[in-house]
């Protein structure tokens, strides 16, 4: 399936970021600085990843770099760096194609920021004729904020000042959490203060670029907070939720395919409770079902959904033992009780869909941070599209379980425990 296929009814949160990213670059306009926050399995990237195509496509002024730091090997700066100097060669080499600006201007901009002439694609990181930095690469925060600042000099000087385009480029760094890795590392914190202090700079200071930050992790707000870099300093905050009921039986129905339709209506009801919304797991269990016999359809749920309430069960059971969560990327060592995640246990199973509000639940607020820091629970504010000063502000009203599987096998442990 192609992006623009996989991209599915996300027309109200793509506008919304098309309003706050795309608009035309006034005198004295500061950039956007923003997070995309959700759970796994919402479609953050899928989200990120169509607006950078329309963008390619000249169907939004401006141009984006995409980096997604789940790939290996990007939790060193300089890899960082080549990362985000490759996607911007990329970026803009296509706009450059689109809107016929200069000869070869992408080639000289290259050379200049220390491209390596050549045609090694079998690099990590070749891309077209060039190799990005050559060999070694070049280590430490200097080079992440060198290329930073050569992507938005680079784009001032090429597309805003020849008059190509007034609208701000974006960096969307996918999966931002990976950067808490680098507390792990020597000198990292100091390395990773530096780089969101480079980040809140060109979009307040320098207005050179948008820069939104993407990530499935609960802790990674209230973390990115802590660090300082961005305290006093407006960060938008964007979440995306999982598809409602409606939206998500359209999608499952159009991934299965119109042959499987008919098989897989009556298991609809069972689907759903299992999987709600989430969009990669019924990606997942559709495409098991249109690869399958005929009449098969009931088979391959059955196995599957077996597979999900292990899982969650398993993970259900694992918050009893706090003392194996320990302090690792920035998170503490698990501060609750047993008996606290007994009552987490007991309150959620008699909610409706798990939801409760964190004052339900009864205890230390600490104790409950901890549950969403280790992704014990899972946090989903009231308004999902909006500005704040302090994302310490925060206090997490609605928590509920990770999954709706893991929903059901709380059920099951109160049932079976009398909890």
């Amino acid at each position: 399936m192609s992006l623009k296929e996989a991209f599915f009814n996300r027309s109200s949160e793509l506008a919304a970021l098309h309003k706050a990213l795309a608009l035309h670059r006034r005198e004295g306009d500061t950039a956007v600085l923003a997070t995309i926050l959700g759970p796994k399995s919402s479609g953050k990237t899928m989200l990120m990843r169509e607006y950078c195509r329309r963008q390619r496509e000249g169907m939004y002024p401006g141009t984006s770099t995409y980096v997604n730091l789940r790939d290996s090997g990007l939790t060193d700066p300089g890899r960082l760096a080549t990362k985000l100097m490759g996607g911007f060669l990329k970026s803009l080499s296509v706009f450059q194609m689109r809107v016929g600006f200069g000869s070869d201007l992408t080639g000289k901009w290259a050379l200049q920021v220390g491209l390596k002439d050549g045609v090694d694609l079998e690099t990590p990181f070749g891309f077209g004729k060039f190799q990005l930095f050559g060999k070694p690469e070049p280590k430490g925060i200097d080079a992440v904020l060198a290329a930073l600042k050569e992507c938005c000099l680079s784009w001032t000087r090429i597309a805003l000042k020849g008059g190509h385009t007034n609208a701000f480029p974006t960096i969307f760094i996918d999966e931002a959490n990976a950067l808490m890795s680098w507390a792990e590392t020597p000198d990292g914190m100091a390395n990773l203060n530096m780089l969101l202090r480079c980040l809140v700079a060109i979009c307040k200071e320098e207005r050179s670029s948008n820069v939104v930050l993407g990530s499935s992790e609960n802790f990674f707000e209230r973390w990115l907070a802590k660090c300082g870099a961005l305290a006093g300093h407006r960060v938008a905050r964007w979440y995306v939720g999982h598809l409602s009921e409606p939206l998500a039986k359209a999608y499952f129905m159009l991934r299965v395919g119109e042959a499987k339709q008919a098989e897989v209506e009556p298991l609809w009801d069972a689907v759903y409770r299992l999987y709600g919304g989430q969009m990669l797991e019924l990606n997942l269990l559709a495409s098991a079902i249109e690869s399958s016999e005929p009449g098969e359809a009931a088979e391959v749920f059955e196995g599957e959904a077996g597979l999900s309430i292990t899982t969650a069960v398993a993970n259900v059971v694992s918050g009893w033992s706090p003392g194996k969560f320990r302090s690792i990327e920035g998170r503490g060592n698990g501060l609750w009780k047993p008996e606290d995640w007994s009552e987490v246990i007991k309150v959620c199973a008699n909610a409706p869909e798990g939801v409760v509000s964190k004052c339900e639940l009864k205890l230390p607020s600490d104790h409950v941070d901890s549950m969403i820091e280790h992704n014990c629970l899972h946090v989903q504010p009231v308004i999902s599209w909006t500005e704040r000063g302090n994302p310490e502000d925060d206090t997490w009203p609605l928590v509920m379980p990770m999954t709706k599987a893991e929903h059901l096998a709380m059920k099951r442990l109160v049932r079976k425990y009398s909890l």
